[in-house]
């Protein structure tokens, strides 16, 4: 494993172990981080946007994982496409459909990347 991905997984893991304590506050916790959780994030400062990045970086990985064998596929990233700029993308998708924020944030990533990147 090198640093880049060593990395990704411990930002991951960070946010995962965030969401998961603060659903467990919440009255009615939700399955998925939100819309407004992941923009929030996003715009918590450049660690937030980070973690941001790497939960989208980490949809995306578990979509191509599952799409390996698929002749279909949902939408088609060029390999030179950093996950900055993946967040970038989904931010300003909820930007122009803030009534998505209330949607699970795999819901609003897989509309951004199925609109940019159209295969």
């Amino acid at each position: 494993m090198n640093s880049t991905t060593l990395t990704r997984a411990l930002t991951v893991l960070l946010v995962s172990i965030t969401l998961g304590a603060t659903a467990s506050l919440a009255a009615s916790p939700q399955p998925f981080m939100t819309g407004a959780q992941w923009i929030g994030l996003y715009e918590s400062g450049e660690p937030g946007k980070e973690a941001a990045a790497a939960y989208v970086a980490g949809y995306v990985d578990g979509i191509h994982a599952a799409e390996a064998t698929a002749r279909k596929k949902r939408f088609c990233v060029p390999d030179d496409v950093t996950e900055i700029e993946l967040a970038d993308v989904v931010a300003k998708y909820l930007a122009g459909k803030s009534v998505f924020r209330q949607m699970g944030a795999p819901f609003v990533i897989d509309a951004a990347l199925k609109d940019v990147y159209r295969c």
